[in-house]
């Protein structure tokens, strides 16, 4: 008790210094302004009018968003929403525009009048009708020879007629088949016809006399129809012939066995074409045959190897039913698509689509499933088509716009039989086209007073 005493002492004769006092304690925050409902419509009311000067016509006419009525009312608000309320454009709301559908024919692809290309040329004149065949017309091709008024037409009704467009008349039948002739190509000096049928046998007939020189069958051993034959272009004893089980076989006519026979996965070959004319690649176009096979519907082969060289040309996986090679330069070919559609691929390796304007011919013909054939005219300007619908569509070769459209087969109640075959002369300088048809007409366009 008397260390505690004498502490104490001490410290009060030191004479320390008291404690300092507490801070005094902080003014309270103004209360917080609640405005009226009055002042709210003012402030609405001076910010639509404020929007109202801005470059959009549409800015006096709109509501303000949340996010804008959140901003006016604020002392303070970040640079996004500054930036946002002065984008007018930005904060406008924009009405959904309702889907419409696709028009039929778009703005491109609409048909034109015939009186603004006076300066094609096309056919458009019906020249004459050729009446004869049974049948439905499968294929035409003009004569290579020098007998150029002659074509021939292959058909159901088991015959190949070959055509003189002087007269109008049928200078041979050839009674070959058994069955619906599927295809049917001239020889190079067009003396000799080859044929293929729905009996599964492919016939190399004389042109003059009608007589079989050479004759294959293939369906010995399972049934088999020949569905396209194609003769070299530039040895006449080598031709090829497809069947619709999914083969393509090379033959020599100075042999009796078949040189090569191709398989791969595709279903029945619907076309075959050499890339050039010394033949030593070919393309094929096929059905599907399994769903994984869907990229082999284009094929380009080796002829002399039967190598596969190609088998990726298409990107759309359609399978292609005419094949037609283009006659001027650059080498390329053009494929009809069954999805009504024509595209054009590159004849020189790596064998890629042209997309020079534009991609496809399409807008104009339709080909719903029927094997409807094209052909390039003589100076490679137009191409024409066939249609389901019996018409036959003039394309200009480097637009790809539709040029023309013709109807050769209209019946008088409206209905008319498929246009399969659009064919063009190809002599240089001619402009006749022949169509051939379902119910086995067959129709000479020409732009002169006489045919040829």
């Amino acid at each position: 008790m008397e260390l505690l005493h004498e502490y104490d002492s001490e410290s009060s004769s030191s004479g320390a210094s008291p404690p300092p006092p507490l801070p005094p304690p902080p003014p309270p925050p103004p209360p917080v302004a609640i405005l009226g409902l009055e002042e709210l419509e003012r402030r609405r009311q001076a910010v639509a009018t404020a929007l109202s000067h801005q470059s959009s016509p549409l800015a006096a006419h709109r509501r303000l968003t949340p996010a804008e009525r959140a901003f006016e009312f604020r002392a303070y608000a970040s640079k996004r929403r500054h930036r946002d309320a002065n984008d007018v454009h930005a904060l406008s709301p924009q009405p959904p525009t309702p889907p419409q559908q696709p028009p039929l024919l778009s703005q491109d692809d609409a048909i034109e009048s015939s009186t603004d290309f006076p300066s094609k040329g096309l056919p458009t004149r019906v020249a004459r009708r050729f009446v004869g065949h049974s049948g439905a017309v499968n294929c035409v091709q003009w004569s290579p020879s020098l007998r150029t008024e002659l074509f021939l037409s292959a058909s159901m009704d088991a015959s190949v007629r070959i055509w003189d467009v002087r007269s109008g008349t049928c200078r041979r039948t050839l009674q070959m088949h058994a069955k619906g002739v599927k295809n049917a190509r001239w020889s190079l000096d067009g003396t000799r016809v080859l044929s293929g049928s729905y009996d599964g046998c492919a016939v190399y007939a004389d042109a003059e006399t009608g007589a079989a020189l050479h004759s294959y069958v293939y369906n010995q051993s399972e049934p088999t129809a020949v569905t396209s034959v194609c003769v070299h272009p530039s040895d006449a004893n080598l031709f090829l012939a497809g069947m619709d089980t999914g083969r393509i076989v090379s033959h020599d006519v100075r042999q009796a066995a078949p040189c090569r026979t191709l398989r791969k996965g595709f279903g029945d070959v619907h076309d075959l074409l050499f890339l050039s004319a010394s033949g030593e690649r070919f393309v094929s176009s096929a059905g599907l045959k399994y769903r994984d096979a869907s990229h082999q519907t284009l094929l380009v082969w080796d002829f002399a190897s039967g190598a596969l060289l190609s088998d990726r040309l298409d990107r759309d996986l359609q399978p292609f039913c005419c094949l037609r090679l283009h006659p001027q330069a650059p080498p390329r070919f053009v494929a009809q698509s069954s999805a009504n559609y024509a595209l054009v691929f590159s004849a020189i390796a790596p064998f890629k689509r042209v997309n020079k304007g534009r991609s496809r011919f399409a807008g104009g013909h339709v080909v719903q499933g029927v094997s409807v054939q094209c052909s390039f005219s003589a100076d490679g300007a137009v191409l024409a088509t066939g249609d389901a619908g019996g018409r036959v569509f003039y394309y200009d070769a480097t637009s790809k716009r539709v040029l023309r459209r013709l109807e050769p087969f209209r019946r008088r109640g409206g209905s008319a039989a498929a246009c399969v075959c659009a064919e063009f002369q190809p002599r240089s300088g001619s402009s006749a086209l022949v169509a051939g048809a379902f119910d086995g007409q067959l129709v000479l366009y020409d732009r002169a007073k006489d045919p040829l």
